[in-house]
């Protein structure tokens, strides 16, 4: 009895950091399976008054600027989420002029009048 309330007790406390490591691993092991053809490949991202046109390779596609929702900024990267849930991600670190792109998405946000969030100490728990 004594030692099923023990391993109760710390499955209780244990089971919560296991659980978080193992979709983390899971997440990273489906970006790299899913993604891997992706990985390196510089695309090319452009903005006008009616569409976000995204170019990778061969592939080029056009967003129309009312599917955007909201924007969030984090420390890292930069996400456009679209309604039906995609989200573009931008990482900071692979983009030159950083600054004069949060400015224009700042404004951009104005315009198209969504929220733009910024949270610069988010980390994983």
């Amino acid at each position: 009895m004594i030692v099923a309330c023990v391993v109760a007790v710390l499955g209780y406390f244990l089971y919560p950091l296991w659980d978080r490591k193992r979709y983390i691993r899971h997440y990273e092991q489906f970006i790299k399976e899913h993604y891997k053809e992706r990985e390196g490949k510089a695309g090319l991202l452009t903005f006008s008054d009616d569409f976000i046109q995204i170019a990778e390779g061969e592939t080029e596609s056009k967003i129309p600027v009312t599917e955007v929702e909201k924007i969030t900024e984090i420390n890292t990267n930069i996400f456009i989420k679209l309604k039906g849930g995609n989200s573009l991600i931008l990482s900071k670190t692979k983009i030159g002029q950083i600054t004069a792109l949060i400015v224009f998405l700042k404004v951009f946000a104005g315009k198209l009048n969504i929220d733009y969030f910024e949270d610069q100490n988010w980390k994983w728990q």
